[in-house]
Parts: C-alpha cells; structure tokens; sequence
C-alpha cells in the first residue's frame, strides 16, 4: 500500500496514484473589464503554477507597468486552468496600489473562466478595484490556490 507515482501519465482508478500532476508557467495580463488602456508595458509579467489533481496553486507577477488613459474595472487574465466555482484568491502584495487604507485586498473569480478580479475590502463592503488603482512603475503580486472543474 502506498502512493503510486507511475513514470508516465496513465489514468487509474486507483485512488493512491497520483496520475495528474503538473508544473508550468503562463503569461498573466492586466485588462481594462468593461473600460480601457491607451498604452500598457511591463518588465516583468510572469505566472507559474503546480496542478495536482484539480487543486492549482501560483504565482503572479507584474513589474513596472506604465499605463495611460485607464477607465474601468482592473481584471488579471490568463490563469492556467478554468475556476470551477465562486472562489477568492489572496493578494500578497500591491506596492503602488491606490486603495482604502486598512482595506484588505484579494482576488475573486465569478465562477467560471480563467479571469481574476481584484477586490478590496474595507467597513463591510468589497469594491473591484479599477485600473487607476494600479500606479506605474511598481510591482504586483498575487499568489494562491483554486480548484478547477
């Protein structure tokens, strides 16, 4: 008795063996939902991931952005897999995020998709985050865990 772990992928019905596990990287962008950019640059714009069974854990990173002329709701495209249901994922880090002091910030899919909100929270009530929260020339981390279908 005991984990399987086979050299190659081959499904089984076996529930000890371990038969959908993955690692890679994506390429995450920051899009105006339901407004616009004039221009939008990165140094940096990297994601990576591990997927055991439906269980996706990553990390993303945006570098020194420059924007002009944003309107709208910020929304983080790009994940590496579809959200299976209504999830919040946690922000580690917004360096040059404009926001209510004190809020909490986080992340949250609608329930299908492969796109990420990002929300604060402050007094009760959570508001998206639009993209004139996001200053130029600063860093943006996510990281967290979800479930795919």
């Amino acid at each position: 008795a005991g984990i399987t772990f086979p050299a190659t992928q081959s499904a089984s019905t076996d529930a000890n063996t371990l038969d959908d596990y993955e690692e890679g990287t994506f390429t995450p962008t920051l899009v105006p939902a339901g407004g616009s950019f004039t221009t939008l640059t990165y140094w940096q714009q990297t994601g990576k991931y591990t997927k055991i069974g439906n269980c996706v854990t990553f990390e993303i990173q945006f570098g020194s952005y420059t924007k002009t002329a944003n309107t709208g709701n910020a929304q983080i495209t790009n994940m590496p897999f579809a959200f299976s249901d209504l999830q919040k994922v946690y922000i580690a880090q917004g360096d040059t995020l404009t926001y209510t002091s004190g809020a909490f910030l986080f992340c949250y899919n609608n329930g299908s998709g492969t796109d990420l909100n990002p929300y604060q929270q402050a007094a009760g009530t959570a508001t998206q985050l639009t993209n004139s929260a996001f200053g130029n020339s600063g860093t943006f981390r996510v990281s967290g865990l979800y479930f795919t279908s």
